[in-house]
């Protein structure tokens, strides 16, 4: 292994060393299909540090549809995306720490955190498209309960009062629910102050199929600088929020990934629609300047004013 390590490249190394693994094994012979069939599953386990633990057990077929799904959010394309692992059992913990390309912002997250995100993502996709089984006569759905005033509480309050419910994983804060209200369908219920239910009026989608179909055309992709998240797997994000009285309109919408969705509701990024193209205005702390940026990688038109590119004038500071 020191020799083949010494002539040839890591992802050979990675090659070759698995080929000996399975060679000089201490297992013995391959497991059969019937053992496979009763250790294969997905556990859950304990909650740790807030955070939900599962464990995955695959065959090499069910793993293969698995990394080449959540491989989506680690593209080696993505050039923005910083350096990937070769290897995607690494369980690497470091930061990529790529410069984005296209005048884009870094992506902070760390190769397993780009996987999960693509495994969500292709779930998000899978709930949206309605081809899943039905349960009880509706197609699944994420579905959270928060009363009307906690959610359109001011967006500026420092803390976030008032919490929703998952029907699954139980609490969950206001902030996360008005994210899945950019892109979700809303159903009012009244209840009495015993719990009652005086009245539930018809469910209404934020960004109706049509609208939905013009920022994709208009986007291509994630809109934020420098990703490169196709539209399939991307959510409508209200500019305005619509919490607060915000349009669901062409004008009043982006598409954005999962990743950048929850950036943007979090760290207080604006965006403007200039000339049909979204531009997006970091906060101070990731720019003093807070010089408007553009994803170019999915616009395949020029965006001018007259006969002079269009710029988005600098955001006065105070």
């Amino acid at each position: 292994m020191t020799a083949t390590a010494a002539e040839h490249d890591p992802d050979f190394v990675n090659i070759a060393a698995s080929r000996w693994m399975n060679h000089i094994d201490q297992d013995g012979a391959e497991p059969s299909a019937e053992v496979l069939r009763h250790r294969q599953g997905i556990f859950t386990r304990a909650k740790r540090a807030g955070l939900h633990h599962l464990e995955i057990f695959a065959t090499d077929d069910q793993y293969e549809h698995l990394i080449t799904t959540v491989n989506t959010a680690a593209n080696p394309r993505a050039r923005g995306c910083g350096t990937d692992d070769p290897n995607p059992d690494s369980g690497s913990s470091g930061q990529d720490g790529g410069a984005a390309a296209d005048g884009g912002v870094p992506d902070p997250r760390t190769r397993p955190q780009k996987l999960l995100d693509g495994l969500i993502a292709a779930c998000k996709a899978a709930l949206a498209a309605g081809g899943m089984p039905a349960t009880g006569g509706h197609r699944p759905q994420v579905m959270a309960v928060i009363d009307y005033q906690d959610l359109i509480n001011d967006l500026d309050h420092t803390t976030d009062a008032g919490t929703g419910s998952y029907t699954f994983t139980g609490p969950v804060t206001a902030q996360n629910i008005r994210k899945l209200a950019c892109d979700a369908e809303i159903m009012p219920v009244i209840l009495s102050t015993e719990g009652r239910i005086l009245d539930a009026g018809p469910g209404q989608r934020l960004f109706p199929p049509h609208l939905r179909k013009a920022l994709i055309a208009r986007d291509g992709g994630c809109a934020f600088p420098g990703c490169y998240m196709p539209a399939a797997w991307c959510e409508a994000h209200h500019i305005d929020y619509w919490s607060k009285n915000g349009a669901t309109s062409t004008d009043n919408g982006a598409m954005l990934c999962s990743f950048h969705h929850h950036l943007v509701h979090k760290e207080k990024w604006r965006i403007h629609v200039e000339n049909g193209a979204p531009w997006f205005i970091p906060p101070q702390y990731v720019d003093p300047y807070q010089k408007p940026l553009r994803n170019h990688y999915f616009d395949r038109r020029p965006h001018t004013h007259g006969h002079h590119q269009t710029r988005l004038p600098l955001p006065a500071t105070g």
